[in-house]
Formats: structure tokens, sequence, C-alpha cells
């Protein structure tokens, strides 16, 4: 069973370029189920807390188990302060096992009580969730 995170941490997104706009901002998009979906990925920052941000950046985009590209962005959210703006939603310790070529992933999250993709809700829930970015740090590894 799944642990709820901490209201005091922090949390990573990997946004596709698709989702960084020309200013720099992320769209909501960013913040949707894809197809097949019923919990969007993070990655638990704390979990790396021995280290600086930008350290806890690179570890977690060295784990992250999909294409990373070098215009993409890590989008760090406030737990509590998330949860405070969009009601229904959790945050939830679901680490990886090795599997195949990619190592454990002891940082791997959820966000639990998103709304179905194709719902009206979605597009709401995925803006109020962008707009409760902190920062937004570029691709930090080096990527192939």
């Amino acid at each position: 069973m799944s642990e709820e995170l901490p209201e005091d941490s922090n949390v990573l997104r990997y946004i596709r370029p698709s989702a960084v706009r020309e200013d720099g901002t992320v769209d909501g998009a960013a913040f949707r189920l894809r197809p097949n979906e019923l919990r969007l990925s993070v990655n638990w920052m704390e979990c790396f807390d021995e280290y600086s941000e930008a350290e806890r950046v690179r570890r977690i985009a060295r784990l992250i188990r999909m294409q990373i590209r070098p215009t993409g962005r890590f989008a760090k959210l406030s737990v509590g302060g998330t949860r405070s703006r969009v009601a229904g939603i959790r945050f939830l310790h679901c680490p990886l096992a090795a599997e195949g070529v990619h190592q454990a992933d002891p940082s791997h999250s959820e966000i639990d009580g998103m709304p179905p993709r194709n719902s009206p809700e979605s597009e709401w829930v995925g803006d109020l969730i962008a707009a409760c970015i902190e920062k937004a740090f570029p691709v930090l590894v080096e990527v192939s």
C-alpha cells in the first residue's frame, strides 16, 4: 500500500517540450492523464534530501522511465500547496523496483484523484496544478 507524501515535501514532474510554452511557462496539458493512465507520475524530491536541489533533479532525471528531451523541463510542485488549491488529489509514494534495464526508483510517486482524461474537469484541474508550479528546471542531464 502506498503512503501519502508529507505536506511539507516537493515533487518533480517531467514536462515534455510540447507542453512548454515559448515564454517558458508550462501548459496545464502536462498535468492531464494520458491514455491508459490512472495516476500522474511524479518524483519525490526529499527522497534524495542529502543532496542539493540541482543534484536531486539530476538523480531523478536519471531514474525516470521515459525518454527525456533536452528542451523539456522539470516542474517542481509543493505537495501541501498544490493540495490546498486542488481538492481531492493525493500525493502517494510508489517506489519502483529495478526492472530490465531500469534501476530501482525510490523517488517515484503518483498524484491520485485526477479526473478522467476526457472529462470537462480534466483541463481545469491540469491548469490549476500548472499554476502551482514553484520552479521549472531545465533538463540537467545528458540525454541520448
